[in-house]
């Protein structure tokens, strides 16, 4: 019998605009950390992160976060 489990792929884009200004000499170094909840365990899961951006707190991330 086959395996009839169907997966897709998501990729996410992500901007965050007026962070508060957390560094004492700069603007923000802003990064992004996504974590999922697992249904079974209900403990989050690490699914990734985005580059850093800095000095900025109006900040549009380039990469693409894939989630499977």
């Amino acid at each position: 019998m086959m395996d009839t489990e169907c997966f897709e792929k998501v990729a996410l884009l992500f901007h965050a605009k007026d962070l508060p200004k957390m560094d004492t000499l700069s603007n923000t170094d802003a990064f992004l950390a996504v974590y999922q909840e697992d249904p079974h365990s209900k403990k989050s899961v690490f699914l990734g992160h985005t580059s850093v951006v800095r000095d900025n707190n109006n900040p549009e991330w380039p990469d693409q976060l894939v989630i499977k």
